[in-house]
């Protein structure tokens, strides 16, 4: 199982708010890359522009993906989210 595996099916086991989906399957986290160095980027798009669990639930994505063995970067790439640039410097702040 290559590394991009692994994140895709650990980021299956994330439902969204509300939801029986999980974040993949509803477009919350996609375009995922990873690069031969271990560094795993993505996009997290919240369910809606206001979400009130897109802070938590992108802080509990980053540190499960960072927990996944070979990760050695994670960059989350908060889109369409009225308070993005605040998540921005929470999820930077939190890098382990």
């Amino acid at each position: 199982m290559t590394l991009k595996e692994k994140v895709e099916d650990r980021l299956k086991s994330f439902k969204t708010p509300g939801s029986a989906h999980d974040v993949i399957e509803k477009n919350v986290v996609k375009d995922i890359q990873v690069d031969q160095k271990g560094k795993v980027a993505f996009k997290f798009h919240p369910v809606s522009s206001v979400c009130p669990m897109a802070f938590k639930l992108a802080a509990d994505i980053k540190k499960t993906v960072e927990q996944i063995e070979g990760v050695t970067d994670v960059n989350i790439d908060i889109i369409d989210y009225n308070r993005a640039d605040e998540l921005m410097r929470l999820l930077n702040k939190t890098k382990n």
